[in-house]
């Protein structure tokens, strides 16, 4: 039993309920477990999720390329994040024969998204070069930006707790936004994305407790 996922399911119902007259004991029973047990997991969870905002570092990178497998996803649909799971099985199924890697880990990038929910998603590499992709792989260019580089784990990433939290409390409190490409203001459709965020796993990631790192584009306010 996951227990860590089971008190973040839990955490959902409360975001469900939030106007209703509810007590741990409501909360802790979506979870199968007891209330006291509960409250020192939920304790230590929320630790985990406020550490991810501690000690945030600024880097500004370069305009770079990717080379890797993609597909199209909706978030708000059901199964609609399944091509995640697809392209990573075949990036990680191919990607030793990606040529001219800069950089050893491998990246997850959501970009083109609309206000539906719908997207494209990358499971990629890093590359010097667009001027040898293989045979049923994608390369994309995508500019230059600051970025705020958060550690994390793909556990709470996945909770939707880590971006919740990015945008209710860590942007507002930052004095930095979440950099928008402008362009995209011109269009009831998603051009393509200049400045998405990055799922970075560095060499050596082993599974959704392993710590990552979330690189969000930002500006000063």
């Amino acid at each position: 039993m996951d227990v860590k996922q089971l008190v973040f399911d839990a955490t959902q119902y409360i975001h469900n309920n939030y106007g209703e007259q509810i007590n741990i004991a409501d909360i802790s029973s979506q979870a199968y477990l007891s209330p006291s047990y509960f409250a020192k997991v939920f304790h230590v969870l929320t630790m985990e999720l406020m550490n991810c905002f501690e000690n945030v570092k600024f880097i500004k990178k370069d305009a770079y390329f990717v080379v890797g497998y993609e597909g199209e996803i909706n978030y708000n649909g059901d199964g609609g994040r399944n091509p995640i799971d697809e392209v990573w099985d075949h990036l990680n199924a191919n990607s030793v024969m990606i040529p001219d890697k800069s950089f050893d880990g491998t990246y997850g990038i959501t970009h083109s998204e609309t206000s539906e929910g719908l997207a494209k998603y990358i499971a990629c590499v890093e590359v010097s070069t667009l001027a040898n992709i293989p045979t049923g792989c994608v390369g994309r260019k995508f500019d230059a930006s600051e970025y705020a580089v958060f550690d994390t784990t793909l556990e709470i990433i996945w909770t939707g707790m880590f971006y919740k939290t990015l945008y209710a409390k860590w942007l507002p409190e930052s004095g930095y936004k979440y950099r928008e490409d402008p362009e995209s203001a011109r269009y009831e459709w998603a051009p393509f994305a200049k400045y998405p965020a990055i799922e970075v796993y560095p060499k050596g990631w082993e599974d959704t407790s392993s710590v990552m790192q979330v690189y969000i584009p930002v500006e000063k306010k």
